[in-house]
């Protein structure tokens, strides 16, 4: 609380509080007989709302006065109010991964093919490492979609690039690993769930790096056959698979 010069304040059964739109208190702390006096509000969990700002002065008994006349305590209010004059946010709630989508099209994909996916949080984050965060999937044993990159305030973008015998019917992330980053949002709340959302974006992906097998062919009879009714060629292959032959 500032004036305009020094002021003293005084007599009261305990020292004076403002009352704060969040429901809580900021309480006098030191500065009496200067022009700005300090009121202390410690930050709880559960705080949480848009533009903090003082609601009413508990005086608790106390007088305010310079050294010859009384001050009359009445709160500023408009542009020389706490939330007029300052923009201060109080949010106690770590972000969370909100989504993870496909940026890739659907579709089978080879060795040296890349599916890119994006990771979204549930607010504006700042991210410490970033190159740390990965995507465990599911097409081998340790098998990453890396190489993040920031692409706004609440997205990540990762690209797997698919290598030899790396498979999967359909795709699949099994989770985030943070590794080196830290994420936090703009009040300082460390992301501390890495929890991915049930759904799983991928499933229009699959990765497929096996060679397609040898097609069979069968006749519908054997040895040397001389006769007008013809033989019946055969050809099967994989599924999905092209295959050219000629007799």
């Amino acid at each position: 609380m500032e004036f305009n010069k020094s002021v003293k304040s005084q007599g009261g059964a305990s020292v004076p509080e403002f009352t704060l739109n969040n429901g809580q208190k900021a309480v006098y702390c030191d500065g009496n007989g200067s022009s700005k006096h300090h009121y202390k509000y410690t930050v709880e969990a559960g705080d949480d709302i848009a533009d903090l700002d003082v609601t009413s002065l508990v005086k608790n008994g106390n007088t305010w006065s310079d050294d010859s006349t009384e001050v009359e305590m009445t709160l500023p209010a408009g542009e020389k109010s706490l939330g007029g004059k300052r923009n201060i946010t109080i949010d106690t709630v770590a972000p969370e991964i909100s989504s993870l989508s496909v940026i890739s099209a659907g579709g089978s994909y080879k060795a040296g093919k890349s599916v890119f996916a994006s990771l979204t949080f549930s607010e504006k984050v700042s991210i410490t490492n970033v190159e740390g965060l990965k995507l465990n999937l599911n097409s081998g044993s340790t098998v990453y979609a890396e190489n993040a990159t920031v692409t706004s305030d609440k997205t990540v973008m990762f690209t797997y690039v698919i290598e030899e015998d790396q498979n999967a019917s359909p795709l699949a992330a099994t989770s985030v690993i943070a590794g080196s980053a830290v994420i936090k949002d703009m009040a300082g709340n460390v992301l501390s769930s890495l929890t991915l959302p049930s759904a799983n974006p991928f499933s229009s992906i699959i990765v497929d790096t096996a060679k397609p097998a040898a097609p069979q062919v069968t006749l519908s009879a054997s040895g040397t056959v001389y006769s007008d009714s013809g033989v019946t060629v055969t050809v099967t292959g994989e599924s999905g698979a092209e295959i050219e032959y000629s007799i």
